[in-house]
């Protein structure tokens, strides 16, 4: 019979006896024969150990749940309460068996209070296995953990497997803090596509390519506990991966050393990584060492998003790449802070072009960096400034680029509870900008996006797409949101009103979009480059013309300008291809807003140019004085627009705005209450969806709060 049956699940059996059947046996001697099954009972008797011994056999192709009571019983006798079956007696020792405790005493073992009750939870959870077990799911690979232990899986790597070929691992839990020392392994996951098995309790596991390199390396160095989440964590439960997400930080803290593996080193020479690990107690710069580093800063490891909780937290940091170990000192010490700025001095000419060319990959480090040095300071951090330090990375699963920074931060509580896979990004997207308003930060968030951010139905359209904002006009956006100073969060509260998808704000409209031109055309790679031109070119629907020029950045000419723009009008006096040609001596984009602002009472398209000056230099006093927003940080230079795309757009009664390049005719410009900034909003079927930040003349915006419509967000 036992060949037929897979899982066995006993609650509050008492293989070893209990002494509740020695009490029954002196209570019935005095009144009635005692029961042969009764004495039976008593620990260690003669049939319980021949019975378990029996059972022993059969037990090897079992998966076993053994439950157990922690609460003692009323007995309403001498003794007044007993624990009826114990962890000694409800477990039997065998190997693979999974034991787990039960708040309760021996009467409600099988009694629950609901759905929510933890000993129901604890049930329910193991039948999940069995039904994973049945299903051919990956059979008891994963044992519940001890949510009231805290605990924790490690592997260890068994070196003197029979199958020397592959790699076989064993998986452990323990409380975390009481685990034995462990290294923790910070990488990146990789390809998906490509993957190689592993043993795990003697079942086959496929492991991502780069994941068995570094428990390979790590084997070969002899290391014997190991946490990583591909494997210590039980990627299938939800619910398992939202507890144990919120415990990153502490077992990424409580390990002994975190290592990093960066993959393969094959075009680093063994003299480079060498001088480069004598840095750890050197202070002269050394070009070998600086390039040797730059070279690993390359990897894909650096742009990850966990790694910066990972590195923050932990007491002890180790790198390893291919064959090399390079100290995290050493690499600290080969890119110092000040590294871009002051210390580039200390470096040859012929170096400074390498440098330039790592610039990205040194700030990425440096960032991290930072992150570490702020939480060995025990400086707080916040979540929004954390999310802004770590724009650049990315995740996987969208939602962990939120979830992989609560670890760091004082605040996380206040926006996310607890992490919750179970959830969609749409549905933690959503949650998280609700809260953030709900805390008092400013409506112009709803703002906050990628320029040319599509509007689509997948997220409202206020909530911010936290997948989406690596590029620099999100970068700048997110720094003015960030200098904003709001002056009574309370009062803010009172501005917006939140129902599921919807948010609901007052504002005052500053017109509808009648016509635009066609998006700036330019190269954000010609910004360093002297010889570069750089072609815009406007045009109005209908085939009017606002006027066309091609700038050319000529870095010979003296003069800021040498041919004279027409008056303007509709259409422009064509020149060749209907273009008139400005060559200006400027070595950036950058040049062009300072040279509009210089020049903007020069020629005598006026309107324009004043409009240009005005629009990104100037900002709403009002504004200023009640925000307390830096003019520089508040303007966006002309360069921006380029590179971003921006629009200009003819509004009724001829009010001109710069909009974001996915606007369209007839949407329209608001100023919302409690914003700093005019938005363009889109009308459709349930309401307005938000196309993002317009800027319009100080002069232009609206001043009569009569006027004050309400908008339902969506």
């Amino acid at each position: 019979m036992s060949r037929h049956i897979a899982i066995v699940i006993f609650l509050a059996t008492p293989h070893h006896g209990t002494h509740l059947a020695e009490i029954l046996v002196r209570i019935s001697g005095k009144t009635i024969p005692a029961r042969t099954f009764v004495a039976e009972m008593i620990p260690n008797s003669a049939v319980l150990e021949e019975l378990n011994d029996k059972f022993r056999h059969d037990a090897s192709n079992l998966l076993i749940f053994s439950f157990y009571e922690t609460r003692e019983t009323e007995m309403g006798t001498m003794p007044s309460r007993l624990l009826v079956v114990a962890k000694d007696s409800a477990v039997l020792g065998y190997r693979g068996e999974i034991s787990i405790s039960m708040d309760t005493d021996h009467y409600n073992v099988i009694k629950f209070a609901n759905s929510t009750d933890a000993n129901y939870l604890k049930v329910l959870n193991s039948l999940k296995i069995v039904a994973r077990q049945l299903l051919g799911e990956r059979p008891g690979l994963y044992a519940p953990l001890s949510f009231e232990k805290i605990e924790i899986r490690l592997i260890s790597i068994d070196k003197s497997a029979e199958d020397s070929a592959r790699i076989c691992c064993t998986l452990k839990q323990v409380p975390l803090f009481e685990s034995p020392p462990y290294k923790a392994l910070s990488y990146c996951w990789g390809d998906s596509s490509n993957k190689l098995p592993i043993s795990v309790n003697q079942r086959t596991v496929n492991v991502n390519s780069n994941l068995h390199a570094a428990l390979a390396r790590l084997s070969s160095d002899g290391v014997e506990f190991i946490w990583v989440d591909a494997l210590c964590i039980n990627q299938d439960d939800k619910e398992e991966r939202s507890i144990q997400i919120g415990r990153m930080s502490a077992i990424y803290k409580q390990a002994d050393q975190v290592v990093i593996w960066l993959g393969g080193a094959e075009k680093i020479p063994d003299s480079d990584i060498a001088e480069l690990n004598e840095m750890e107690h050197e202070t002269a710069p050394s070009v070998t060492a600086l390039f040797a580093a730059a070279q690993l800063l390359e990897k894909e490891y650096w742009s990850r998003v966990w790694i910066i909780q990972e590195l923050a937290a932990a007491s002890s940091i180790t790198v390893l790449c291919g064959a090399y170990t390079v100290s995290w000192q050493a690499l600290s010490q080969t890119l110092p802070a000040d590294l871009l700025s002051s210390h580039i001095t200390s470096y040859p000419r012929h170096a400074h072009g390498m440098i330039g060319y790592y610039t990205d990959q040194i700030i990425k480090f440096h960032k991290i960096n930072a992150f570490r040095a702020d939480r060995l300071a025990r400086k707080p951090i916040a979540l929004l400034e954390a999310l802004r330090r770590s724009q650049y990375a990315l995740s996987t699963d969208p939602k962990d680029k939120l979830y992989a920074l609560l670890g760091l931060v004082f605040d996380s509580t206040s926006f996310i509870p607890h992490p919750n896979y179970s959830s969609t990004k749409e549905e933690v997207y959503r949650n998280f900008s609700s809260a953030l308003f709900e805390n008092g930060y400013p409506l112009d968030f709803i703002c906050l996006r990628s320029l040319s951010r599509e509007v689509s139905n997948d997220l409202p359209s206020w909530a911010i797409d936290w997948s989406d904002l690596d590029d620099y006009s999100a970068w700048k956006q997110f720094q003015l949101l960030m200098s904003i100073k709001v002056p009574s969060p309370d009062s803010l509260k009172s501005q917006f009103a939140i129902d599921g998808d919807t948010l609901t704000v007052t504002g005052i409209v500053v017109g509808t979009i009648l016509s635009l031109t066609s998006p700036f055309e330019g190269d954000e790679t010609v910004r360093d480059t002297g010889d570069a031109p750089v072609k815009v070119v406007l045009n109005l629907n209908g085939g009017k013309r606002i006027f066309a020029c091609q700038i050319h950045m000529a870095s010979n000419q003296t003069k800021p300008f040498e041919t004279t723009i027409p008056t303007l009008g509709f259409p422009v006096l064509p020149k060749k291809d209907g273009l008139t040609t400005l060559s200006l001596n400027l070595k950036s984009i950058e040049r062009l807003s300072i040279w509009l602002r210089e020049n903007n009472t020069s020629f005598v398209f006026n309107d324009i140019i004043e409009f240009d000056a005005s629009i990104l230099y100037d900002s709403r006093p009002d504004l200023l004085d009640r925000f307390g927003i830096d003019k520089l940080h508040g303007s966006y230079d002309l360069s921006d627009t380029i590179t971003g795309g921006m629009r200009l757009a003819v509004l009724n009664e001829g009010l001109l705005s710069w909009v974001p390049p996915q606007t369209r005719i007839s949407d329209m410009i608001v100023y919302i209450n409690g914003c700093t900034q005019p938005t363009v909003l889109r009308k459709s079927s349930r309401g307005y969806r938000i196309v993002g930040v317009a800027k319009v003349s100080s002069k232009d915006m609206p001043e009569d709060s009569s006027v004050m419509q309400q908008f339902s967000l969506i």
